[in-house]
């Protein structure tokens, strides 16, 4: 596994130094070893926060719920990753703040910056698509039923005790489906992550399913 890299033209000495190496048919800048990563902090964090790097897999977890407006049961779909590297930018050369987390199984209502193809696929298999919510006031991607159609709100999937991802027992985690979605190349990504301290029983419990899909 490698990780495909931006890096400006000027920058490309330094790069290439620190161990970066070119691929001319994806025209792109990879780096080979995860070891490697943060040094290349100053090109893959944007702005002051941190940003993560998705390695080898997610999954997309599958899970149930009555639909506010039908009443009827409908499936609804997040994301889980194990895998990922979640990098600071660098303050010196000596100085890379990165955590490696491999653990446990962590929910995730969105991950940001996947291909469009693969977004178009949730849509069509899982009605899961960007839309607003006259609720909160915002646009986001979202779970819609699949009777009638009504977005189905991300505070009643994740927030409330017996939301279908809020996992606090061997029973609520039990319920779920996990899909495994390999990746071609490690990747950069704005992760909207929820750690808890009761993660450990989703892949300890939950149904784990292997799929062809590699993006």
């Amino acid at each position: 596994m490698s990780l495909l890299i931006d890096i400006p033209y000027c920058d490309k000495d330094e790069a290439k130094l620190l161990g970066a190496k070119w691929n001319p048919e994806l025209k792109k800048w990879f780096i080979k070893n995860k070891s490697d990563y943060p040094k290349f902090s100053k090109w893959i964090v944007k702005g002051e926060g941190y940003t993560t790097i998705l390695c080898d897999y997610f999954y997309i977890v599958l899970g149930v719920r009555k639909c506010f407006k039908c009443h009827k049961l409908t499936n609804v779909m997040c994301f889980a990753v194990k895998n990922f590297l979640l990098m600071g930018k660098s303050q010196n050369e000596f100085d890379f703040p990165y955590e490696y987390f491999h653990n446990d199984v962590h929910i995730s209502p969105i991950i940001k910056s996947l291909p469009e193809g693969f977004l178009g696929f949730l849509n069509n298999k899982y009605k899961f698509y960007f839309d607003f919510s006259k609720t909160t006031g915002d646009s986001y991607f979202a779970n819609h039923c699949d009777h009638c159609g009504m977005i189905q709100g991300n505070y009643y999937l994740f927030e409330e005790p017996d939301s279908p991802f809020y996992v606090d027992s061997v029973e609520c985690a039990s319920e779920l489906n996990l899909f495994k979605i390999k990746l071609k190349y490690d990747l950069i990504c704005d992760l909207d992550l929820s750690i808890g301290s009761d993660d450990y029983l989703i892949e300890k419990y939950a149904k784990l399913h292997d799929t062809d899909i590699v993006i």
